[in-house]
């Protein structure tokens, strides 16, 4: 196994990790929701993980994803300061 399929397992269990997280973290915690900007960041930093090898566009969309998720909590952070 090369370390590119090596490199493309480990994304897909940790996504798999990721999504069995969220199931049971909503099955105890009901307040708690995944925004969708925080769904639309995964989303990029999934596709940027997965275009890693063509270079530049790879770490653009992984880029895009870690400004979005940056974006979504001090959008979080603002809300509950108002509060």
């Amino acid at each position: 196994m090369s370390i590119a399929n090596m490199h493309i397992v480990f994304s897909l269990l940790l996504l798999l990790l990721f999504a069995g997280m969220l199931v049971l973290g909503n099955r105890f915690k009901k307040g708690r929701k995944f925004s969708p900007l925080a769904g639309l960041s995964a989303a990029f930093i999934i596709a940027g993980i997965f275009f890693s090898k063509s270079g530049i566009p790879g770490c653009g969309l992984f880029a895009v994803g870690v400004i979005l998720a940056l974006g979504d909590m001090v959008a979080k952070a603002r809300r509950g300061r108002e509060r």
